[in-house]
This record gives C-alpha cells, structure tokens and sequence, in this order.
C-alpha cells in the first residue's frame, strides 16, 4: 500500500479475493481427501491412485490460488 490512504479499496478488494479462493481451496482439498481416503482405506482406489488424484487436488489449488497474482493487472 505504500503510505498513501487511496490505495486501501484496492488492500481491502485483494483482501476479499484472497480470503475466497482460500476458502475454494480448503473445500477443494479437503473434499478430495474426504472422498479419497476412504475409497483407499475400502480397497476401492489403489495406493498409486490415490497419491495421484491427492496431488492433482494440490495442482488444482495451486493453480486456483494463483489466480490472485492476475488482480493486479485486471487494475491498469
């Protein structure tokens, strides 16, 4: 923000933005650990694919938190 009071819309709307795909990432995450642990644990989704489809979740959150570093440039 620097040390001007103008630019506390734009600290308050990243702010919002950043506290929304934190929240899509912890219901992404966790929803697929919710449905892949226990298809493991069953005998359902072999180890490999489990470990698999957990780190394509932690890709797809990565890729979706990266989303906020484009708010910037939507500005100019």
């Amino acid at each position: 923000m620097g040390q001007t009071i103008e630019r506390l819309p734009d600290a308050i709307a990243i702010s919002r933005l950043t506290r929304s795909i934190t929240f899509q990432n912890l219901v992404i995450a966790l929803g697929v650990i919710a449905v892949v642990a226990p298809m493991a644990v069953t005998g359902h989704a072999s180890l490999g694919i489990a470990v698999l489809l957990h780190e394509g979740s932690t890709v797809v959150v990565v890729l979706n938190a990266l989303r906020i570093l484009r708010w910037g440039r939507k500005r100019k």
